[in-house]
This record gives C-alpha cells, structure tokens and sequence, in this order.
C-alpha cells in the first residue's frame, strides 16, 4: 500500500466525522482534504512534477512555498488571519497541515470550525489570484464576503422545497409601531482605521436617525461589527429610545448575541456590554439582515471610515442616502 493510501486511511476517521458533515460548500471541503494529503499544486509540489523550475512562493518571493506556507506563512496570508477572529500563530509551522487542521477539529465548534474551513479555501484562492496574476480585492471585503458566502450559502441549504434565490435581499422590516436598528462596521486594508455607522428606521423604513463615527483602532473584523452595534446601543439611551429590535449583517454577532459566547478585544469582553445594554433598552430581538438589505448602515460606516469623526443625523436622511433607503426597501 502507497504512502498516499496509508495516509488516506488516517486521516479518514477524523474526516468522516467532522469534515464531510460540516455545513459548507462540497469545494471547500475537497480543498480541505487536498491540502491534508499535501496534493494542492503548491510551487514545491510543481517543481517535485517538473511543472516548475522554481519553488518560492509568488506572494511573497521569500520562502518555499510548501501547504503550509501557502496557507499561514506568506505575507498577504499573515495579513488576512490577522484580520480575523482566528490566532493562528507561528506554532502552526512545526507540524503538517493535517495535524494543525485535526487541532482546529479537536478546539473549535461546529459554528467556527465552518467560518474557519471557509477563511482557508478563501486564502487558497487569493493565493491562486496572486499566482495568476488577478486583481486582488482588499482584505476587510474579503473576509466579509467570505462570511456573507457562507450566511448564504447557509440560507439557500436549508431550504426543504425549491424556491427562487432572488438576486437581491430586501430589508427585513420590523412589526408594525416598531423600530429597526441596523448597524455596520467596516475595516480598511491599509492602516488600522476603523469606521461604524448605523440607522434606526420605523415599520414603513422611514429614517428616524443615523450615526457615523471611526470605530476603535485595530479591531478585526467580527470586533469592529460588535464596535458598531456597541455605538448603536449607546446613542439609543443617549436618545431614550427602548422597545426596538436591532439586525447585524453578520451572523457570528447574532450568535454570539443569542448565546454565552465572549469575544475579548482591546475594548474588553464587548459582548457583557452589548448584552447589558439589549437588557436595559429592552430589545425585543437581534436578527441577522443579509448585507444586501444593509446598504444604508454599511454606508454610513464607510462615511466613518473615511471621515474619521462622529457624524448624527436625526428627522431627514442627507441625500445621499435617500436612494440607498428606498433600494434597501425594494431589494433593487
């Protein structure tokens, strides 16, 4: 029996039970599997096939770029784990993929284990992206876009009968007399700013208020939406306004929200305070608003972003943003 079998039945066990039941797209899984039998078209494994005359790894010319260093160990790689809520440190170059991916199996949930398998096939294809020579997105809408595939990909899943996908999402209106509180937070490659926005709208997705604000510096990216929700809450008591529900974009948030779960930043344990305050302002719930029904609290964070200093706007909606309201009520 060939290395390559023996390790197949090895790592089998260990797959058959977490890997292949996961709830992700079959390709991230495969990827997976791939990278765990050392058979992804790293530029070592090229040069082993005599497709290659060189083996350094093309993001970053400094080193060989075996599964590992693809993975953890280039520059633009390092730069997009740091970004995230996984510690991926040096350690991780000591031992195989398979051993580091079969520690992740033993440490993380079923919820993280799912992000964490998804942040990997989207390394693998911005390496890929690199390799070929493509424009790469930047890194914050790149993790985000990583999560919002999986929330999605979730949604469509679990569907029991067919149904038309629909190209957009609308906004996810609150019962009537209600109030909605959508909140944004953005990150920029480039730099450690951080920028948050939010809006609370009424049942017929008329504007009530809007902030926009520079979110703490060097927060990754589930913090800085937690930073953001954070900021929502706060204007709201500042404001007295209570009885409401509020919706992130993202669905960790929601989670973490609904259930125990810490998430230690520089800012602290942030969820004891984002619970404390649902508790006090009596929040009837924390519902999760695709990104496409969120543009305008992710355009509000944008505006913090890029301006760096607390913006309030109350009654009318500045212009720019009125077309954003309505898009986000049509799903257009």
């Amino acid at each position: 029996m060939g290395s390559l079998e023996v390790l197949t039945l090895e790592l089998s066990a260990l797959f058959g039970k977490k890997l292949w039941h996961l709830e992700v797209p079959n390709k991230v899984k495969i990827l997976l599997w791939r990278a765990s039998l050392n058979i992804l078209p790293t530029a070592l494994n090229l040069v082993q096939r005599k497709v290659l005359v060189s083996a350094y790894c093309s993001g970053c010319r400094t080193a060989t770029e075996d599964v590992i260093h693809a993975f953890w160990g280039c520059k633009r790689s390092i730069r997009f784990w740091a970004l995230t809520s996984f510690n991926i440190d040096s350690a991780v170059r000591q031992g195989s993929f398979a051993d580091f991916l079969e520690v992740m199996f033993l440490t993380l949930s079923d919820g993280d284990l799912e992000r964490f398998v998804c942040c990997c096939w989207r390394v693998w294809k911005l390496r890929n992206e690199v390799f070929y020579g493509k424009t790469i997105d930047g890194l914050p809408e790149m993790i985000e876009w990583t999560m919002e595939f999986l929330e999605q990909f979730k949604i469509h899943n679990t569907r029991t009968e067919p149904a038309r996908v629909p190209r957009f999402i609308r906004w996810i209106k609150p019962p009537s007399s209600s109030l909605l509180l959508n909140c944004d937070g953005v990150t920029r490659q480039a730099g450690c700013n951080r920028g948050v926005g939010g809006v609370l709208r009424d049942s017929a997705g008329n504007f009530i208020w809007g902030f926009a604000d520079q979110g703490p510096a060097g927060l990754d990216v589930l913090a800085t939406e937690c930073a953001a929700l954070h900021m929502g809450l706060l204007k709201a008591a500042e404001l007295g306004v209570s009885d409401f529900l509020v919706a992130s974009n993202t669905q960790e948030v929601v989670v973490l929200l609904k259930g125990s779960g810490e998430l230690w930043s520089n800012l602290g344990n942030i969820m004891d305070d984002i619970r404390r305050l649902l508790a006090e302002l009596c929040v009837n719930d924390v519902i999760f608003q695709p990104r496409s029904g969120n543009r305008v609290a992710h355009s509000l964070a944008q505006f913090g972003l890029r301006e760096q200093h607390h913006s309030f706007w109350a009654g009318l909606a500045l212009d720019w943003l009125v077309s954003l309201l309505v898009i986000d009520m049509e799903g257009g």
